[in-house]
């Protein structure tokens, strides 16, 4: 299907309550065509992330990827536990010293006891591949 979406971080979606709605009408008639074809598709939600997934939930394909999710923690826990996913791009600009969060859903792996200690961060571009040492840090305990 390709992406598709809602994006109220956009100049006119923030002025204008009528630009957001016909945005989410556009939106639900693709995710009504992606569930009639059966087609995985890419959601866009940009500030609309309770939006995207409800409508995406409401009128989608059971195969989504919420492309480059930067919501609420407990609107990914809704999505994750759907059985959708999310995705980044290799396009992630960080200042020096910046931090990203890695969210692990279900952490079979990591226990309580792993909290504070340093682990290796291995990320894969398009240009290289980058291992860095970083901290298990407790999402509640910050």
């Amino acid at each position: 299907m390709g992406e598709i979406g809602l994006d109220y971080w956009d100049k006119a979606a923030r002025k204008d309550e009528g630009v957001r709605e016909r945005q989410r009408e556009i939106y639900t008639e693709q995710l009504q065509m992606a569930k009639e074809q059966d087609l995985p598709t890419s959601v866009h939600g940009r500030g609309s992330w309770q939006n995207a997934l409800d409508l995406a939930v409401a009128h989608g394909p059971e195969r989504i990827i919420f492309h480059w999710y930067s919501g609420p923690l407990d609107v990914l826990d809704s999505l994750l536990d759907r059985g959708y996913y999310t995705q980044a791009t290799s396009d992630m600009p960080l200042i020096s010293g910046g931090e990203l969060l890695v969210y692990v859903k279900g952490p079979h792996n990591i226990h309580m006891d792993d909290i504070g200690t340093t682990v290796a961060l291995s990320v894969t571009t398009n240009n290289a591949q980058y291992i860095t040492e970083c901290n298990v840090k407790s999402a509640s305990s910050q």
